[in-house]
C-alpha cells in the first residue's frame, strides 16, 4: 500500500515540475507576458501527465521491479523521455536541437522532482 501511495504522489505531482518548466522557458524564449503564460498552465499539466502515463509510469514501474530506483538511473530515463517526448512533438519532421536541448532537460528535471518524492516517501513512511 505504501508503494501505490508513493507511485500516486509521483504522477499527480511530477508533471507540475515539467509544466512549471515548460512556462519558465516559454517566459524566456518567447517573451509573452506573464499571465498568458500561466493560462498555458493546464496544457502543459496535461501534456506532461500524458507524458508521464505513456513513459514515465512504466519506466518508473521497471526501475521498481529492479530494486534500482537510484538518482542516475532515474536522470538518465527522465533525459531518455525528455528526447522522446520531443521527438514525438515533431514527428513529420526531424526535431530541433533546441527541443531536444529543452525536452531533454525539463525530463532531468522532472524525474529528478520524482526521485525525491518517491525518496520522501519511503522515507517517511507515507
Amino acid at each position: 500500500m505504501k508503494a501505490f501511495r508513493a507511485l500516486l504522489t509521483v504522477i499527480l505531482f511530477t508533471p507540475v515540475i515539467s509544466a512549471m518548466l515548460g512556462i519558465l522557458l516559454t517566459l524566456v524564449s518567447w517573451r509573452i507576458e506573464f499571465l498568458s503564460a500561466i493560462g498555458l498552465f493546464p496544457l502543459f499539466y496535461f501534456h506532461s501527465m500524458l507524458a508521464m502515463v505513456l513513459f514515465g509510469l512504466p519506466g518508473i514501474m521497471l526501475l521498481y521491479k529492479f530494486k534500482i530506483i537510484k538518482l542516475w538511473p532515474m536522470l538518465g530515463g527522465g533525459l531518455i523521455i525528455g528526447v522522446l517526448v520531443a521527438v514525438i512533438i515533431r514527428l513529420p519532421s526531424s526535431a530541433q536541437l533546441s527541443d531536444v536541448v529543452s525536452m531533454g532537460f525539463i525530463g532531468m528535471v522532472s524525474s529528478l522532482g520524482c526521485w525525491l518524492i518517491l525518496r520522501l516517501c519511503f522515507l517517511l513512511k507515507f
